[in-house]
């Protein structure tokens, strides 16, 4: 079993290493899709325009995650 102190220092830990990562992606060039990307895109762009009102909302998305975290 960690100590509390052990287990603040591992989620430190685990924030800087995500934060670091972030900022990486952050400063990449803002760079177009390549093909597999385009597709993949293109493919949801379809999916959207066959089924405009098949959607979720920004809400629900955010209650089903809080009440996941929750458990």
């Amino acid at each position: 079993m960690l100590m509390p102190l052990q287990n603040d220092m591992l989620k430190l830990k685990s924030r800087n290493m995500q934060l670091e990562a972030i900022s990486t992606l952050a400063m990449l060039p803002n760079m177009p899709p390549n093909a597999t990307e385009k597709t993949e895109l293109d493919r949801h762009l379809a999916e959207d325009d066959v089924s405009p009102d098949d959607t979720v909302t920004w809400e629900t998305i955010k209650a089903e995650a809080q009440s996941r975290w929750q458990r």
